[in-house]
């Protein structure tokens, strides 16, 4: 098995939500952006200018920044960027549907926690009921299989307090 290397790559729209995010503060240059996402996400989001710039300028078009030229810390020609008020608002958006899709994402890895599936199916024949669950705290799973037959062998009784 091959080992996994590189920064993880962001879900679709996230770089534009993130962006949107840094600027809150106030105005940052293209490289502050960067250096900024870098730093509060402990060196794991590292974005490079390839998918920074044209994500810049895809929020400018959309009216969501404006950018100001201006002189940067070692007195060099940046172009800033400001949050403006479509910005603010597409922020909170963002930020709503951002959550949704977690939760989405989040409610399908925790039921793999729950049963073994079986062709898209749980064991149950449907998804996470309040019957499922009751039925969880009595018995676990000592291993998942494709065949139901093999399922109903290594289903194993969860020793019961007395």
């Amino acid at each position: 098995m091959g080992k996994i290397t590189g920064t993880p790559e962001l879900l679709p729209g996230t770089l534009d939500l993130l962006i949107l995010r840094t600027l809150v503060t106030g105005a940052k240059h293209g490289y502050g952006i960067a250096q900024r996402l870098k730093q509060v996400s402990d060196e794991v989001l590292q974005v490079g200018e390839s998918s920074l710039y044209p994500a810049l300028q895809r929020l400018l078009l959309n009216g969501w920044v404006k950018a100001e030229w201006g002189a940067s810390e070692n007195n060099r020609r940046a172009r800033y960027y400001t949050l403006t008020t479509a910005g603010r608002k597409r922020l909170a958006f963002e930020r709503e549907e951002f959550s949704r899709m977690i939760g989405a994402i989040q409610k399908v890895l925790e039921v793999g926690r729950d049963l073994c599936a079986f062709g898209g199916e749980s064991f149950f024949g449907g998804g996470v009921t309040s019957s499922a669950a009751n039925w969880r705290r009595n018995w676990s799973f000592t291993a998942c299989s494709k065949s139901r037959r093999t399922a109903e062998r290594i289903l194993a009784p969860r020793a019961l307090p007395v």
